[in-house]
């Protein structure tokens, strides 16, 4: 119901987590009339040094009214923080892991990440959210099909929590790593 509402959370690091893409990519689809001019992105993190660029970056693409930079918010879980939303965004130019989609998957909460982020494959496995390539075109069209979607988000969040809790627990973890570990010893004992 209502406008929709997106989160980016994680530190303000203008380049590795894709923001200034993320940026031109909401300005892209309001321009073009495939986003909803009332969309709200909100950014919550520390700030990396790059707020102030990404705030002129908002005002040169005239969005400043969809876009606000919370700032870091330390009385409230990130759950919490998601549960307000309704998805949430990184479209990271590279990322390890990218531990707070697993946050929004395990609070049942449909996500748009980049392919550069090493969580991207379980998104895709789970078919919790939309994967984009770190692009503002790609995130642009990625956004589109989100809010065309939309009826599919409550399923698709579902989807990925069950998925977190069933392959994505810190047991699972480290029975997995108990596995590859015992493949590679085995592997280099047999080679001897």
């Amino acid at each position: 119901e209502g406008s929709p509402r997106f989160l980016y959370m994680g530190r303000l690091d203008l380049h590795t987590k894709g923001l200034d893409l993320l940026l031109r990519a909401l300005a892209l689809g309001i321009s073009q009339g495939k986003l909803p001019p009332t969309l709200r992105l909100d950014f919550i993190g520390a700030d990396w040094g790059d707020q102030s660029k990404l705030e002129l970056l908002a005002d040169r693409l005239a969005i400043t009214q969809n876009v606000r930079f919370l700032g870091h918010i330390l009385d409230r879980s990130p759950s919490a923080i998601m549960a307000l939303y309704d998805l949430l965004v990184l479209p990271s130019r590279f990322d390890g892991f990218g531990l707070v989609v697993l946050e929004a998957m395990v609070a049942a909460k449909p996500v748009i990440v980049s392919e550069e982020a090493g969580i991207s494959s379980y998104v895709k496995k789970a078919q919790c959210g939309y994967l984009v390539r770190p692009d503002s075109n790609s995130i642009s069209l990625g956004l589109i099909r989100a809010v065309q979607t939309r009826d599919e988000w409550r399923s698709m969040g579902r989807k990925g929590k069950d998925f977190a809790y069933k392959h994505l627990t810190w047991d699972k973890s480290a029975e997995q790593a108990c596995q590859e570990y015992g493949k590679l010893l085995h592997e280099v004992c047999t080679s001897r």
